[in-house]
């Protein structure tokens, strides 16, 4: 009888060893599940986990030194134009008339002395040549020329400080407009002070208008 339990407790033992064994190479538990945590640091950085860089979006490329996209009426490169308004265009579109007109006028020397802009929005260029004096009808935004026609000389004085100028129709027009921070409404060569100015009628930010003298000499501007 002992040898028997001797050899039933020997057989427990073995059976005891063996399940042990079997526990120890079972499966492995499954992994953790995701929590809101995992979530939170994924949207933390979208390209973890992808290989690529988070894309962000490129700055604002700055302006140019020339006049802002804005129309902040602010004369920035000092051409007489300011901002990108209607006024803007106005006083552009004026230099470009005075320089058409002038360029039909052909032959040596013919200058501008009056400019005005018609109701329709053309443009009316007084110019003085060896020929005589013309009045250039000019389109509204000043390149195209659509005619021209004789017109009344201005007096001797006036040819004479016309041909002694050193500041044109034009330049007046610059720096009126520049002086007064507005926009060109007319301009043309008129008696004042017992001489001969350019007067140039310029559209101030305050929607009045103001209107200036420019010395043909100098370049000075008078109000």
């Amino acid at each position: 009888m002992r040898s028997d339990r001797s050899i039933t407790a020997a057989m427990a033992l073995t059976l005891a060893v063996s399940l042990a064994a079997c526990s120890d190479d079972g499966p492995a538990p499954p992994d953790r599940a995701p929590t809101t945590a995992d979530a939170g640091d994924a949207s933390a950085d979208p390209g973890a986990g992808t290989g690529e860089a988070a894309v962000t979006s490129a700055p604002a490329q700055a302006t140019e030194a020339d006049d802002d996209p804005v129309d902040d009426e602010r004369d920035d490169d000092e051409d007489g134009v300011v901002g990108l308004g209607p006024g803007a265009e106005t006083t552009a579109a004026g230099l470009a008339a005075v320089d058409s007109a002038v360029a039909a006028g052909g032959g040596e020397g013919p200058a501008a002395y009056a400019l005005d802009d018609r109701e329709d929005g053309f443009w009316e260029v007084e110019v003085l040549g060896q020929g005589g004096a013309s009045t250039v009808t000019v389109s509204p935004d000043g390149t195209l020329v659509d005619g021209a026609e004789d017109a009344e000389e201005p007096p001797v004085a006036a040819r004479r400080a016309l041909a002694e100028a050193r500041t044109s129709l034009a330049e007046a027009v610059v720096a009126a407009t520049r002086s007064a921070e507005g926009q060109l409404e007319e301009a043309a060569l008129a008696e004042h002070d017992g001489g001969w100015s350019w007067r140039v009628v310029v559209d101030t930010q305050d929607e009045e208008d103001v209107e200036l003298f420019v010395d043909p000499a100098t370049g000075t501007v008078d109000g």
